[in-house]
């Protein structure tokens, strides 16, 4: 019996986090910036970046990065604006002019 050779036990399966699945609004997304039927981050009107628009995203405690609903110290999006390639602000609310191509 020295000779047997001992089995190991069977692998377990890959144990996976269960996490509730997160609701999905019941109600067509509202743009902060225009009131359109559009998410913010997707809005198309040209709207300048100012005192105004800062004071809605604050007042509705809405993250001036990302356009969700945190505080933008706990934001961890560093998605780059599209425009200027900068990652402190969502394209839709950049001032500066587009970033040069070089090739």
């Amino acid at each position: 019996m020295l000779n047997e050779r001992q089995s190991t036990p069977p692998p377990l399966p890959n144990m996976q986090v269960l996490r509730p699945p997160t609701p999905k609004p019941q109600y067509p997304p509202k743009c902060l910036l225009c009131s359109g039927g559009h998410m913010t981050q997707n809005c198309g009107a040209n709207i300048p970046f100012c005192i105004k628009a800062t004071k809605l995203l604050v007042e509705t405690k809405v993250c001036t990065k990302c356009l969700k609903p945190h505080h933008i110290s706990t934001c961890l999006d560093c998605t780059p604006c599209r425009k200027c390639c900068q990652t402190d602000h969502p394209t839709v609310l950049c001032t500066r002019a587009p970033r040069p191509l070089f090739f």
